[in-house]
């Protein structure tokens, strides 16, 4: 409550520095994927691995999502879009997730996302290849979903003036 508190009051170069000091960064460590957080589960025949990092990954893209909303004005675009990238290869959520942004800050902010842009295409086509591979074999629908989402914000920012 006390950073709301402050963005409503005149203590504008307070919540300046709050979010670009100690927010951003603190939710931007949180979008990368950290292997001492994943673990083998034996099953007996089979092995598991499980992502005790993968709540807080999905929580901070979910943040991300929301600082679009609420506070896209204090955001510096290239380090948005540079963390933004971890979740396009990541788990099935956070790469919906990860789209959805990506089309939000393509509709409402395209001409700040022209800047970090050329550095994308490598790792959508990484994400995207991984996901047409999976539409062919183990869950087709989750991946037909998220290629969805990804089609729909390549669309939407190949609509962004400037972008081609």
């Amino acid at each position: 409550y006390p950073l709301c508190a402050l963005a409503v009051s005149d203590e504008r170069p307070l919540v300046t520095h709050l979010l670009r000091e100690l927010v951003f960064p603190t939710v931007y460590k949180a979008t990368i994927i950290r292997p001492e957080l994943i673990r083998t589960v034996d099953l007996g025949p089979f092995q598991h691995k499980v992502d005790d990092g993968l709540p807080l990954r999905k929580a901070s893209f979910l943040c991300l999502d929301t600082l679009i909303d609420n506070a896209a004005h204090y955001i510096t675009y290239p380090d948005f879009t540079e963390h933004l990238k971890n979740g396009i290869t990541d788990q099935d959520d956070i790469q919906l997730i990860t789209y959805q942004i990506l089309t939000k800050v393509a509709q409402k902010h395209g001409s700040k996302l022209l800047e970090p842009l050329s550095e994308l295409p490598p790792v959508l086509m990484q994400g995207m290849k991984k996901k047409i591979k999976d539409a062919k074999s183990s869950e087709p629908q989750r991946a037909t979903d998220i290629l969805r989402a990804a089609v729909k914000a390549l669309d939407t920012i190949a609509n962004i003036p400037l972008a081609r």
